[in-house]
């Protein structure tokens, strides 16, 4: 700040400093605004991913399900039940890790019936 020659001049050399320091201020602020908006939609299409992955893990699983159900048809002595509802309780896990243990269950239950010979392939007419 140079040193004023009257008030009206002290005045106008204030008002051009606070206008520079706002200007500099919007212009930061619309560079975090859009930065921010950046980040908004990388979030929106992860969770649009997100919420896809656990469709197809959700599916996943009730496929699997009715075919054990399938497998274990003719075995009267084990009660059929639905398909339980998901553990909300549980942590958070990787999705594809649910979708690969759910198939390797339904894969030991086909092979162990298998070895025991309880699996038959149902005639297709």
């Amino acid at each position: 700040m140079t040193e004023p020659t009257s008030a009206a001049d002290a005045y106008k050399e204030i008002c051009g400093l606070v206008t520079d320091a706002v200007d500099r201020l919007r212009e930061r602020d619309e560079q975090r605004a859009e930065q921010l908006r950046a980040e908004l939609l990388a979030a929106e299409q992860r969770r649009e991913a997100a919420a896809e992955r656990e469709h197809v893990t959700r599916w996943t699983a009730r496929l699997r399900w009715e075919a054990a159900v399938e497998l274990l048809w003719d075995q009267r002595w084990l009660r059929m039940t639905p398909l339980p509802r998901p553990d909300r309780s549980t942590p958070y896990t990787d999705l594809d890790a649910c979708g690969h243990e759910v198939d390797a269950a339904f894969e030991e239950l086909k092979s162990s019936l298998e070895r025991r010979g309880l699996f038959r392939r149902r005639q297709q007419p």
